[in-house]
């Protein structure tokens, strides 16, 4: 039987999650707490994004207390490749797929060609949703309304 999976939305509380990064650092989201997170989960094919440029799209530390973390299914070597060839300057975590399932955006990531922003507040709930973004520029979207 198949299952339909839908997209968390603001207000709920965030999944929690324990992954490594491309460098082998372990992010976990109880160590955001006190923090504004931001959640970009890329689809690990996304030939949209071949061309864009993370770095410049990125807008940095703007705000205190405002973090950003990519979210892809791959492993080290892979999302490593990735993040050096977008310039991404941002940690990228690399999920097995439990992040992707547990925030709803999997249907999202096997499309390949939309990305998903999650705001997550300071007390572990989902302040704000970004659907179906295809340029790493809806993140300033986003944190302009954080």
């Amino acid at each position: 039987m198949a299952t339909t999976t839908t997209y968390l939305e603001a207000g709920a509380a965030a999944p929690p999650f324990d992954a490594s990064d491309e460098q082998g650092h372990v992010h976990r989201l109880s160590g955001y707490a006190g923090k504004t997170l931001v959640l970009c989960f890329i689809p690990a094919q996304a030939p949209g994004l071949a061309g864009r440029n993370f770095h410049e799209s990125y807008p940095g530390s703007q705000k205190e207390d405002i973090f950003l973390l990519g979210v892809m299914i791959g492993t080290p070597k892979s999302i490593g490749e990735f993040k050096r060839h977008v310039r991404a300057p941002f940690p990228i975590l690399c999920d097995d797929g439990r992040i992707t399932a547990a925030y709803g955006v999997t249907s999202v990531m096997n499309a390949g060609r939309n990305m998903a922003f999650f705001a997550i507040g300071p007390e572990g709930d989902i302040r704000l949703v970004l659907k179906h973004a295809r340029n790493p520029r809806h993140v300033y979207e986003l944190l302009a309304r954080v």
